[in-house]
């Protein structure tokens, strides 16, 4: 949340499962809904989220990968919460990335402005998704800010090369713990240059790092001297922080538990 007096601007990040509308544009989905009813629900229930925790500003993930038009994943969900709202095209873009999901930023206009252009950042792994970086500014005045959602390479679908630092090295913290440590090297790296051009970026990284808050690429970020805000006892839950539960604690073999895999992440300003 940027504060300014007693006004607030809200920054969320959401998940939004594989949302693809191909089926409503009489196409095969990728990964999506395979009825028009299916698609129908899903977008529904979405819908009535994000309206109901009422951020000014979103990062999501997950949303498929067809394009920025009026057929577009993104404009069909942003067209869904009224005519106040609009979706972030990156210059230039088709696209992002050639994955079939990617993040996206969508915004409320009658409470946000966008502060120069979009920028993207392509680590050309194809393994962590595309990112974008878009500054705002409240329309009431205020400090600017500017959102970078990610979504990192998951924990599953192990590299064949066991002896490879991106095989499950034992430590807890899954396959694929390199590739999303040096993808947060490099995106600091990037945001250090002020890809956006803006007075003061105020960054405020969100979404899927498929990193718990204990393993090295979140504390990568607090050693750039970010702070990780779901954990932080002022702002948010503090140590017992989790962003879902996985499993049922008392199962057979013992698994289950809660966790947070998706961050907000904001700098020192």
């Amino acid at each position: 949340i940027i504060q300014k007096e007693a006004k607030q601007i809200r920054v969320a990040a959401f998940n939004v499962l594989n949302y693809d509308n191909a089926v409503v544009n009489g196409l095969k989905p990728d990964r999506g809904a395979n009825t028009v009813s299916e698609f129908n629900r899903q977008h529904q229930k979405i819908v009535k989220a994000i309206k109901t925790i009422d951020a000014d500003v979103y990062g999501l993930m997950e949303i498929t990968n067809n394009g920025y038009d009026d057929k577009s994943a993104v404009a069909y969900l942003t067209k869904a919460l009224g005519s106040d709202w609009k979706y972030i095209i990156p210059p230039k873009q088709n696209k992002l990335g050639t994955d079939a999901i990617a993040v996206a930023i969508i915004y409320n206009s009658k409470r946000v402005k966008t502060v120069n252009e979009a920028v993207i950042y392509d680590d050309g792994t194809e393994l962590n998704r595309v990112t974008m970086a878009q500054t705002f500014q409240p329309m009431s005045g205020g400090k600017q800010f500017t959102i970078v959602p990610n979504h990192l390479k998951s924990k599953g679908s192990c590299p064949k090369d066991i002896a490879s630092n991106d095989a499950d090295q034992k430590d807890g913290q899954g396959c694929w713990n390199a590739t999303r440590l040096t993808a947060v090297q490099k995106i600091l790296q990037w945001s250090a240059t002020n890809p956006t051009k803006s007075t003061q970026p105020n960054y405020l990284f969100v979404g899927d790092l498929n990193s718990y808050a204990k393993e090295d690429p979140i504390l990568e970020f607090e050693k750039a001297k970010y702070k990780v805000l779901l954990n932080d006892e002022k702002v948010g839950q503090g140590k017992n922080a989790y962003s879902y539960v996985f499993g049922v604690a008392s199962d057979a073999n013992g698994y289950g538990g809660a966790g947070n895999l998706d961050h907000a992440i904001a700098d020192e300003h």
